[in-house]
């Protein structure tokens, strides 16, 4: 009897320390972001870390699928696919010391002596043949802001989707290296201002529309320069700044220069970008659609079936997906049907000569 209430004493003593360490401990701030640490089980150890989150939208995701459909579409790899298939679709290894350059932010891409780029040399190949003459549809997949949810989509989305990566976290250098590996191309993710900042703020580094040029750029190559090996960038939000030419043009301008490419995520009707691309020769492309992450099965199959209708009347189109279990779901049942109905899943640095 005094042993056990010796140990009752004792487990009560530490409770309560662990009550007066919480309350002395500072609880995060509005804005400020929470800081989760995952425990890795044993024998998983090795996955590089990823929260891309921006502050005040921490919430967890998880990707749940069963029953994923077969495809016969070639060159694609299904959940469960052979590791000879992985390694055909494996793309070089990023990042190519000749396309970057250092900056006091870190590495920049930039054009090669030779004149090579790297919206060229990390791009993954297109179809060859007759397929490349057959109308092309093209996915960027994006809310890969969990380790967790990108894990899932490498292991289980067809080579030629693209993933577009934010700028924030840690390990993004490695998850490129995993999307190439398993031959996906890969997008920057930059936040653009979007109507109603500060009170919809995108995150950090977010590029703004009443801040001078000097400052813009000293924060594009803050968000340029957190991982390389991606052909382009695309905007998270945006509809304001891409509205406004005083501080589109000079964006592109550098995405230009630096032989890059531009993809919009269509959300911006008012934007300006098509026409300064044009003038400026950048590679450029805009999505018909973006498809939500909330969004239904049924929803989202309509959704592709009209990415299919609108490829085929003016030759390419390009939609913008929130990784989501539904989406996941429903590009590999509609994927692995697409060859036979004459359409081609393509990366989209592939689609947008087409989708422009």
């Amino acid at each position: 009897m005094k042993a056990l209430a010796i140990t009752a004493t004792l487990v009560v003593l530490l409770l309560s320390l662990g009550i007066a360490v919480m309350a002395v401990l500072p609880s995060p701030q509005p804005g400020e972001q929470s800081v989760i640490i995952d425990v890795v089980p044993e024998g998983q150890q090795g996955a590089p870390e990823g929260n891309q989150t921006p502050p005040g939208n921490d919430e967890r995701s998880e990707l749940d699928l069963p029953d994923l459909p077969e495809s016969d579409t070639p060159g694609m790899t299904l959940a469960g696919g052979k590791d000879s298939d992985s390694k055909r679709n494996a793309l070089p290894p990023a990042p190519v010391e000749g396309l970057i350059e250092q900056s006091e932010y870190g590495p920049l891409p930039k054009v090669a002596e030779d004149g090579e780029t790297p919206a060229k040399v990390y791009a993954a190949v297109g179809p060859a043949g007759e397929a490349a003459n057959q109308p092309k549809v093209a996915i960027l997949m994006d809310g890969l802001g969990q380790a967790e949810v990108i894990t899932q989509v490498l292991l289980h989305m067809p080579p030629q989707v693209s993933i577009a990566l934010g700028p924030y976290g840690r390990g993004l250098q490695d998850w490129v290296t995993r999307a190439r590996d398993k031959g996906h191309e890969v997008f920057l993710q930059i936040p653009l201002e979007p109507p109603n900042y500060p009170n919809n703020d995108p995150g950090p580094h977010t590029l703004l529309t009443d801040v001078d040029a000097a400052e813009n750029q000293g924060r594009l190559h803050w968000l340029m320069s957190r991982f390389t090996g991606y052909v382009g960038v695309t905007n998270y939000f945006g509809t304001k700044f891409q509205s406004t030419e005083a501080v589109m043009k000079p964006l592109l301008t550098e995405l230009k220069d630096r032989g890059l490419i531009y993809v919009s995520d269509g959300s911006s009707k008012d934007s300006v970008g098509p026409g300064i691309a044009q003038g400026l020769g950048l590679p450029y492309g805009s999505a018909v659609m973006e498809i939500a992450g909330d969004q239904s099965e049924e929803e989202i199959k309509n959704m592709l079936t009209q990415l299919e209708a609108t490829a085929q009347e003016k030759g390419g189109a390009i939609a913008v997906t929130e990784a989501s279990p539904a989406a996941v779901r429903q590009i590999l049942s509609w994927a692995s049907k697409l060859d036979k109905k004459g359409i081609s899943l393509v990366p989209v640095s592939a689609a947008l000569s087409a989708s422009s």
